[in-house]
This record gives structure tokens, sequence and C-alpha cells, in this order.
């Protein structure tokens, strides 16, 4: 059933079905709460929701862009982001519904913790909701970077490629442009949801490489 699928594939798709579980899980809880949405701060807080998946991805990417460990569970994952600045157009390549599952275990773990969570503490409607939505930002991160790639490889029908520059333009997903430049530099923009935290992560990583810097030169200093 599954000839066609690499080991760690599978397990992607376990991760898949079990974050679909969750969700539903999550979403029985929303549409059974006693409390009312209030739209008026809702508006505020789905903003504040894909801005903290897009901090989260960059942030991320910065770890598996650098690492250097022996980790067995995170090498792969390293390899994998760390190969993928030799060979972009491989990514293109992949199949729709493995793009969408890559980001599966990160997303069962939030899963996990809001459905935890909600079972210690009684939250209102907007909160609940904000949860699914996280959830499914989260799922949809490296489909936001995957369209940023087949737009620029030109791997879209006319049609799709016309609708996603809609949306990459009024910046709601990731922006071929953007993230171009850090295929260019491999030291700026990391963000891969829709591009808002890229700011405060190129400082985080411009400061973070200083740090490393001066620690090594003091080490030397002192030897």
């Amino acid at each position: 059933m599954f000839s066609f699928l690499k080991r760690n594939d599978i397990v992607l798709y376990y991760y898949g079905v079990i974050d679909f579980v969750l969700f539903a899980m999550l979403f029985r809880r929303f549409v059974t709460t006693s409390t009312p949405l209030q739209y008026t701060e809702l508006s505020i807080e789905v903003i504040l929701v894909m801005y903290v998946v897009d901090l989260l991805s960059g942030i991320l990417h910065i770890f598996l862009d650098t690492y250097t460990g022996n980790n067995i569970y995170i090498i792969p994952h390293a390899i994998g982001f760390q190969k993928h600045h030799e060979d972009p157009h491989e990514f293109c390549t992949r199949a729709i519904h493995r793009v969408f599952v890559e980001p599966a275990l990160p997303t069962m773990v939030c899963g996990l913790l809001f459905l935890i969570d909600g079972s210690i503490f009684i939250y209102s409607a907007n909160y609940l909701l904000c949860q699914l939505l996280f959830m499914v930002c989260m799922l949809s991160v490296q489909l936001t970077h995957f369209q940023a790639h087949c737009i620029n490889h030109s791997t879209l029908n006319p049609l799709a490629t016309r609708v996603l520059l809609f949306f990459q333009n009024i910046r709601v997903i990731l922006n071929t442009k953007d993230h171009r430049k850090h295929h260019t530099t491999f030291d700026t923009n990391f963000c891969i949801f829709n591009g808002w935290a890229n700011p405060l992560v190129n400082w985080y990583y411009r400061w973070s490489r200083t740090t490393v810097l001066n620690k090594n030169m003091e080490d030397k200093a002192v030897l």
C-alpha cells in the first residue's frame, strides 16, 4: 500500500493523520464553547497568529540552516534544509501532498499542547479559534514556501500563478522576490510563511552571528 513512499514519508503521513484528529478535537471544543466570538479583537488576533507562525518558521529555518550537531532526530531535517540551498528546483518536483505534511510534526506538538492546555483552563471562543488557525498556518508553512519556488521556476499553470501572485503582492503569503534574496546570500529573509517577521528575524540573525564572532575573538585573545 505504501510502496511508493519512503519510510520517513510514511512517518510524516502518520503525523498528518494525528494532526487531523487533533484539529477535529479542537474544532469540537470550539463549536461547543458557550462564549461568543468577539469580532473586534479577532482581526488583531488573526494577524498576530500569522505573524507568530512566520516568526517561528524563520527561527527554525536559521536553526536548521546552521545546525552542525549530531542529534539523529535533527540531522535529517537539517540536511534537507541545507541541501535545499544546493538544489532549490528539487523542491518544485515534490508531490504537493508530500509538501503539505512536511511540517506535520511541529504542528502535532502544538495541537497536543493546545489540547492539554484547554483541558486545564477554560478559554474564550476567540482563543479557541486562534488555536485552530495556528494549526492550519503551521501545516501550511511549507506550502507557502513551495509556491514561492514554483513561481520562481515557472512550474505552475498561468491561472494558479496569477492568483498566487495576487496574494503575494498583498503579503498574505511568501513573496517570491523576497525569498529569492535568501537563496542569493543565504543570510537574510529566513521566514517562509508570509515574510512578515523577516525584519525581526534578520536582526536576530545578524545579532547572533556578531555575538558568536565576538566570542570567538575573545577566546583567541585569551589563548
